[in-house]
């Protein structure tokens, strides 16, 4: 069985950011949560890479990107 690398793209990395200072105005506990679960659930794309659902709306680039959903975000593999 092959273990893929995950490749965070400059974007990813800054919207995790963004969605972590958003948080952490209310709670810095919560935002180390769900930092920490959104890339727990991307790990398991390093072991399971198809798993998830199409993303219809990148469908016509013919990569085969699938989707994740971790709480209220969404983790689109490509």
């Amino acid at each position: 069985m092959a273990i893929y690398r995950i490749i965070w793209t400059a974007k990813a990395l800054y919207q995790l950011d963004d969605i972590c200072y958003y948080i952490e105005a209310h709670s810095i506990n919560a935002a180390k949560k769900v930092s920490r679960d959104i890339r727990l659930k991307a790990k398991n794309l390093k072991i399971f890479p198809k798993i998830g659902q199409e993303e219809e709306q990148l469908k016509k680039l013919g990569q085969g990107h699938r989707y994740l959903v971790q709480g209220n975000y969404k983790i689109i593999t490509g």
